[in-house]
């Protein structure tokens, strides 16, 4: 969506009471999950585990404070969801 677009989309959730927000990462376009600056890459990888975090789940740790692959289906399953740790 062009920025303007997000933009109204934002306003308009706001203006309807809905708790929203809108974050905008310089020098980045739709490619941010795929090729942006790491520092950004990660902070929408954060963003996006707390969002998650505040809707529920229970007895389940926030996500940012798990260990390395608990009860993700893939890592019970004996494999690794594609993670890696080689740097």
């Amino acid at each position: 969506m062009p920025a303007g677009g997000a933009e109204l989309l934002y306003r308009t959730l706001r203006k309807r009471g809905v708790d929203t927000r809108m974050v905008r990462y310089p020098r980045e376009g739709h490619e941010l999950s795929r090729s942006g600056e790491p520092a950004h890459v990660v902070d929408r990888i954060e963003r996006i585990a707390r969002w998650f975090d505040g809707y529920g789940g229970g007895d389940v740790p926030p996500a940012l404070e798990r260990e390395r692959n608990a009860g993700l289906s893939a890592a019970d399953e004996g494999g690794d969801g594609g993670a890696s740790d080689e740097e």
